[in-house]
């Protein structure tokens, strides 16, 4: 044990050394905010991220008081250490209100010698829509309480594959201090999130809220009618009119401004609210609809890059041909794969296609890019032909043709003077997109890739920093069997099935959910539950949801009514058998949706 500490102090220096010798080399600052849309009267959250821990100096906000009301601010540091990789950044999330309407260019920012990027959002007038339908924010009478949620889509007859626009808001009138929503799960549809959580505030009936909006797209699979599942949030808020002296002390002597700030001494109350259910009536495939592929949008587009320029291409020198195609309303992975014949005066080596999912203006804006190496076998003029996407608006509902124009271009030199073409092939090196966190340089001849300085200090960094995950990963394994070793010694675990069945007889439905919560952590260990009613959904058992469901209700029922739960356990240990039963024969597939812990 002696030697294990000992050990564990000299990879703590070893790592802090790694921080300081490294931290500085990619600072960088940024600017975002949560929307580039938003209404008279609502606030806009601008977000400033620094990579420099070094950096001691706070933006200068003087440039945002022409334009905005600075609302309030705050600071936070947060460290990460992800895959071998070590990251700190300092952020900024700044409330801004816009003074006017229009569109208003949040102007760079100074952050020490750094300085962000302008920023330009569209302010529109209270009584204008932005990408919503009317009943996305009309509330009516007897709706509103401390919190409460509203769904909202943007189309009630979309087609078969099109984007359906999803969108969630929580509005609390009161702090959250912890909570989560699940996402909408709906067979027969893809589901995907967009963009990052938009916050704002609202004022109904003479009330403020704060709001969270959340926006999803849904893509249905087949045609009829569709039915949209409500969504629930369950967490706890800050109970404002449960009143306590400590705290009442604290606010008289002015240590405590506004509401927008809690203490240790606020009462919190748990809060399960549901949405409403939404039907909606998918349309199948219009009989107009013509064409190889079926791709319904706002909007396709389709262009092309040359690597390096064909305007000084030789005979047997290799070129890059990157083809993207951009669609708004579709996911990258609904796009088409774009592929090139060979002809008699030019070989074509199809290189790697990338997808990914962008937020636009209308939800999803899918992005496909493909790299095709061309490689001119003779000199002369060559012509490839044109490309045509043919797509369906669904604004218009017609079909409409995205084209890449036919391309020529001179190739010099003769085949006399070239080498053979295959045996050049694995000399070149293809441009396409990089993996994460890697920068490809272009074409290099020869198969020899010119790395500079820079180049050889990452490499090194890399490898020191994986021989020391790997030192962490052994330390960490020693100390894991030594406590399970120890832990294997206690005759009772808190999170054992016995707990739950000693809960039972205290006949308090508090207790029995939070011995259940805690057994399901054990259980599932890689990914426990967030909330109680997730869990009869893990092990399929349908009366096993109905009694967790009524757990749930109890707590928050009158104190007349009582919850036994004797027919609860019965059922659990019924559905853990049937679940064990099943993991010895079948593989477990991943979550599709994972939630973040």
């Amino acid at each position: 044990m002696f030697i294990y500490k000992h050990i564990k102090s000299y990879a703590i220096f070893l790592f802090l050394g790694i921080l300081l010798f490294s931290s500085n080399l990619y600072a960088e600052v940024t600017a975002s905010v949560n929307t580039i849309s938003v209404r008279e009267g609502n606030s806009v959250t601008l977000t400033i991220k620094s990579t420099d821990s070094s950096n001691s100096n706070n933006p200068d906000l003087r440039v945002l008081d022409k334009d905005f009301i600075i609302s309030g601010t705050q600071k936070g540091v947060r460290n990460t250490f992800v895959n071998g990789k070590f990251n700190s950044v300092t952020e900024w999330n700044i409330l801004l209100t816009p003074k006017r309407i229009g569109n208003i260019i949040i102007p760079a920012i100074n952050l020490g010698k750094e300085e962000t990027r302008p920023i330009s959002i569209q302010v529109n007038a209270a009584g204008s829509q932005v990408n919503l339908n009317s009943s996305s924010e009309s509330v009516e009478e007897g709706e509103t309480g401390d919190v409460f949620l509203k769904v909202s889509v943007d189309n009630f007859d979309p087609y078969v594959q099109s984007q359906v626009l999803y969108i969630v808001r929580l509005y609390s009138s009161e702090p959250i201090s912890q909570g989560v929503i699940l996402p909408p799960q709906i067979s027969d549809a893809v589901i995907e999130k967009i963009g990052d959580d938009i916050r704002f505030e609202s004022n109904i009936s003479g009330r403020f809220y704060n709001v969270l909006e959340r926006r999803f797209a849904i893509f249905p699979q087949k045609s009829g009618k569709l039915e949209i599942p409500p969504i629930v949030f369950e967490g706890e808020i800050v109970d404002s009119k449960i009143s306590n002296p400590v705290e009442m002390l604290f606010k008289q002597s002015g240590f405590i401004g506004t509401s927008n700030f809690t203490t240790p001494f606020s009462a919190v109350k748990r809060v399960l609210v549901r949405s409403d259910s939404i039907s909606i009536n998918v349309q199948g495939k219009p009989g107009v609809a013509t064409g190889k592929w079926w791709l319904p949008a706002y909007k396709l587009s389709i262009s092309q890059e040359w690597q390096p320029s064909i305007k000084d291409i030789k005979v047997n020198e290799a070129i890059t041909r990157n083809i993207k195609i951009t669609a708004d309303g579709l996911t990258g992975a609904q796009l088409p794969e774009i592929s090139v014949l060979e002809g008699k005066d030019i070989k074509v080596y199809p290189g790697k296609r990338q997808s990914s999912n962008l937020s636009g203006d209308n939800g999803i804006l899918g992005v496909s890019e493909t790299s095709i190496v061309l490689i001119p076998t003779n000199s002369g003029e060559i012509v490839l032909p044109e490309i045509r996407i043919p797509w369906w608006n669904i604004k218009t509902k017609r079909m409409e043709e995205a084209i890449l124009p036919s391309e020529k271009f001179l190739v010099q030199g003769s085949s006399e003077q070239a080498s053979d073409t295959v045996s050049q092939v694995p000399s070149y090196s293809v441009n396409l997109a990089p993996e994460e966190g890697l920068e490809v340089g272009g074409i290099v001849k020869g198969g020899e890739e010119a790395l500079n300085k820079e180049g050889f200090f990452i490499i090194r960094i890399v490898i020191l920093i994986v021989f020391f995950c790997l030192f962490i990963f052994l330390l960490f394994y020693i100390r894991h069997r030594f406590l399970v070793n120890k832990a294997l010694k206690k005759k009772e675990d808190i999170g054992s099935f016995s707990a739950i069945e000693k809960a039972l007889k205290q006949e308090d439905s508090k207790v029995l959910r939070d011995s259940i919560l805690r057994w399901s952590k054990s259980y599932w260990q890689e990914d426990p539950p967030l909330n109680i009613v997730s869990i009869g959904k893990r092990l399929k058992n349908k009366e096993l949801e109905k009694e967790l469901e009524e757990l749930e209700r109890s707590i928050y029922a009158n104190s007349k009514y009582r919850y036994y739960g004797d027919e609860l356990v019965k059922v659990l240990k019924k559905a853990l058998s049937s679940d064990k039963a099943e993991k010895k024969q079948v593989k477990p597939v991943p979550d599709l949706y994972p939630q973040n812990k």
